[in-house]
């Protein structure tokens, strides 16, 4: 039972509250009424009372954390929640204080989470996916006996071979129903063919008519054989004519073909100039002679001339002596007009070298186009020889093949034979040789396998009685899931209603007129919700005592039902501007 809780910046209410058996939460709307709610399903699941298993939203404003601390009859419980949305759970006996995780804690507290908040508030089951739902159920419920539910329904004990076998202690039933099932079909496969044998072998013999022998037909072959003969010989001889035939055609087309080449290549041949049609001759003497001797007329420029040296003062910085102003002028006259003699022979010596120079252009260019000349007419010589060697060489190979013999044209046969004829006889023939193996064959096997029917029956049987078995352990194991939904239901008897479940769902049906609690009004269907939260506490290994219920005034219906459970209830009271917990 919880004593008391110590609630630090959750939810914006901190504070310390006392609990008896029963409590009474009052306040209006806003004051905290359901913040005791969550704090006892955080408390105990780490969770809001939704199942938000990061519930940083009762974090107060403002605060980097929360905390609840519950008092019970044995020890304190106190989780904290910061910002990191992973909460951390102590549990003090006296001094000692133990780190638990959520899973260690509800091994010690002997029921799960999901089965906890189920009890503390009623509705929280229905809102969980229906694999949780069945886990609930599946907690509070007696283990169901798999082994006795089959061995009940197939009326016999299941031997050790079998469970081995099939893997009943490691696999689920619907997997070992399907183990059984193919060996089942396996054993059905070796019934069907043995009866089929069996069958085969119960045709009776006086059933079976000798094949009629077609008469005349066979005598008839051998003579359409001997036309077919004489035509194969003579489509022999034929190919073999038609194949020299095409040979001595071909033979003499291709002498045809290599006499008008020849006559090509002996005119083409004659065509062709037998001596040089352009003769090569070097570059012109006179103009070579030119070019070396305007090569080595290239002038050299002068040296410049020899300056005096001008005063920029009035007196010599050699002598001393005074320097006069005409004495400047002359030297600086005698200057230019030195400079001006050289930059005239400068000038006269490049013009010659410009105009040398152009005259040794034109001379270069001749001789290269003269060079070229001579390679073109060179190269043109060089084809000419090329291809007179080449048709030289061609019309040697252009001889005649010798062209072989025609044998003479071979005779067509008289007759013919009838196709037709033919095919009508020999289907007819081989009908009646199949007939004839199929009956012999038949006859055979029926006589070999008649001294050994009884066998053949007598190896069904056993088949037979091994089917059947499977096939009742099959129906059994495909029946234990509908078995252990019945069996879960059945435990839950409740005044009005009545669990009921199948792989799909699970419901509270009304008892007078089978109304789904999903369809029930809202008051009646908040009444279902605690008769079968208070049934969970009832069924559950180690109950969780404690459950909150919204609307206080229902808790005077459930007065004998609620003995043995710890009950806040929450009452709505306007005037009560600040929560007030009243212990009855």
């Amino acid at each position: 039972m919880i004593k008391s809780m110590t609630l630090e910046n959750f939810r914006g209410i901190s504070g310390t509250y006392s609990f008896t058996k029963e409590n009474r939460l009052l306040g209006k709307n806003g004051t905290g009424k359901s913040s005791i709610k969550e704090a006892v399903a955080f408390a105990f699941t780490g969770a809001d009372s939704s199942g938000n298993k990061a519930p940083v939203h009762l974090i107060a404003w403002g605060a980097s954390g929360c905390r609840v601390d519950v008092q019970t009859d044995k020890a304190v419980i106190s989780r904290t929640l910061t910002g990191k949305k992973s909460s951390t759970l102590k549990l003090y006996r006296g001094e000692v204080a133990t780190n638990l995780s959520q899973t260690q804690f509800e091994q010690m507290l002997g029921l799960s989470s999901d089965l906890f908040m189920a009890i503390f508030t009623p509705g929280y089951f229905w809102t969980m996916p229906l694999a949780r739902q069945q886990a609930v159920l599946s907690e509070v419920t007696p283990q169901f006996d798999i082994d006795g539910f089959i061995e009940h329904f197939i009326q016999r004990s299941l031997e050790e071979a079998e469970q081995i076998k099939f893997g009943f202690a490691k696999k689920r039933p619907d997997i070992v129903a399907g183990v059984i099932a193919n060996e089942r079909r396996d054993l059905q496969r070796q019934i069907d063919f043995n009866s089929g044998k069996i069958q085969a072998t119960e045709r009776p013999i006086a059933d079976m008519s000798e094949p009629i022998r077609p008469e005349g037909a066979e005598e008839e072959l051998k003579a359409i054989e001997l036309l077919k003969a004489a035509g194969a010989n003579y489509r022999s001889k034929l190919s073999a004519y038609n194949t020299v035939k095409q040979a001595f055609d071909v033979t003499t087309q291709t002498n045809q073909m290599r006499r008008a080449r020849l006559a090509e290549i002996n005119q083409e041949v004659s065509q062709l100039p037998s001596k040089p049609f352009l003769p090569l001759d070097g570059f012109p003497k006179e103009k070579a002679e030119e070019l070396t001797a305007l090569r080595a007329s290239f002038k050299s420029k002068p040296q410049p001339p020899q300056l005096v040296t001008e005063v920029g003062s009035d007196s010599c910085p050699t002598c001393g002596q005074v320097v006069g102003l005409k004495h400047k002028d002359r030297v600086r006259a005698e200057n230019n007009k030195r400079l001006v003699e050289y930059e005239a022979v400068v000038k006269e010596v490049e013009v010659f070298n410009a105009a040398t120079q152009r005259r040794i252009n034109v001379l270069l260019k001749e001789e290269e186009a003269h060079r070229v000349t001579n390679l073109k007419t060179e190269e043109a010589h060089n084809n000419i020889r090329r291809r007179k060697s080449q048709l030289e060489g061609e019309a040697s190979g252009l001889t005649d093949l010798p062209i072989p013999a025609l044998p003479p044209v071979p005779e067509l046969p008289s007759q013919e034979c009838n196709r037709a004829r033919e095919d009508e006889l020999r289907s007819m023939v081989e009908h009646y040789r199949k007939s004839v193996g199929e009956y012999q064959f038949s006859r055979q096997l029926i006589m070999e396998q008649t001294t050994t029917l009884a066998d053949l029956r007598r190896s069904v049987e056993p088949l037979m009685v091994a089917r059947d078995r499977l096939a009742k352990l099959e129906e059994a194991l495909k029946a234990v899931p509908a078995a252990k939904l019945q069996h879960q239901t059945a435990a839950f008897v409740m005044p009005g209603f009545t669990l009921t479940q199948d792989e799909s769902a699970v419901s509270l049906v009304r008892n007078e007129d089978g109304c789904p609690q999903q369809l029930l009004s809202t008051g009646q269907a908040v009444n279902a919700n605690i008769l079968f939260s208070i049934k969970l506490n009832q069924l559950a290994k180690r109950p969780a005592g404690v459950m909150f219920i919204d609307n206080a005034d229902l808790v005077d219906a459930f007065v004998n039902e609620l003995y043995d459970l710890q009950v806040f209830e929450a009452y709505v009271y306007e005037e009560k501007a600040v929560l007030e917990v009243v212990n009855q």
